[in-house]
């Protein structure tokens, strides 16, 4: 399945592709620092005035200006958050990487990429990152999953338990749907890497995904791989796997 945004399974992949980057967003440490502030003491102490030594009537934050009191929103302004995404180019390799795909096999994957490359982060910087970025970053993902479980040679090497080669009515009953989602999460997150209610959470919303997907197709392996795909989608284009 190739995502057309002019379809109700085009926008539903979408929308899951970002609300797993909501979950593992939120969920992240942010790293916070304050400009000039930290002190270096010797090679192996560093301390934070600011928090050793508190601010009060009317002082400066140490290694400020001086020139404004550092209070309320000021502070806030100071903070620099440590958090990134990764370039066009990181994206493009990271999803060859993980889904197995080669790309010099791959003449329409290639021109995909290229016709989408500017519409990509050009940086690092999550400033700069917007709603035009992520589109992109899903349409890309889609071409990669689209040539992963359109090919046995990667589809059949692809899952460690969940059978790719059964018809749609045997792979997702009992416990199939949870089968496949697990072994992407695995795939493309990492086994128990992100936390437990990230995981969670992604588990439910990927099960609603399959389940509007299988919606009106029929009993085949051909079907089997069509939910794949949407799946792949979902997982590859995620934050946990386009952020620093």
């Amino acid at each position: 399945m190739k995502i057309n945004f002019n379809n109700k399974a085009g926008w539903k992949v979408l929308s899951i592709a970002m609300l797993l980057g909501v979950f593992f967003t939120f969920n992240q440490c942010v790293v916070q620092q304050y400009d000039s502030v930290v002190t270096k003491i010797n090679s192996d102490t560093e301390v934070d005035p600011y928090h050793s030594d508190p601010i009060t009537n009317g002082e400066t934050l140490p290694g400020g200006s001086g020139e404004f009191e550092e209070t309320g929103s000021t502070e806030v302004a100071r903070l620099i958050t440590d958090v990134g995404v990764k370039d066009f180019e990181e994206i493009y390799v990271t999803f060859q990487i993980l889904t197995g795909v080669n790309i010099s096999n791959e003449g329409t994957l290639r021109n995909v990429y290229s016709d989408i490359v500017s519409q990509l982060p050009f940086d690092n910087s999550i400033k700069n990152f917007g709603t035009a970025n992520q589109i992109a970053i899903i349409k890309l993902a889609s071409e990669f999953c689209h040539s992963t479980f359109n090919k046995s040679v990667y589809y059949n090497i692809f899952f460690n338990n969940f059978n790719i080669g059964q018809t749609s009515n045997n792979a997702f009953s009992n416990n199939g749907k949870m089968m496949m989602i697990q072994d992407m999460i695995n795939r493309f997150w990492g086994s128990n890497v992100q936390p437990i209610n990230v995981e969670e959470n992604a588990k439910t919303e990927l099960n609603i995904l399959i389940d509007d997907l299988l919606v009106g197709l029929n009993n085949s392996t051909t079907t089997t791989r069509t939910v794949a795909k949407g799946v792949c989608t979902s997982l590859l284009s995620s934050a946990p796997v386009t952020m620093l």
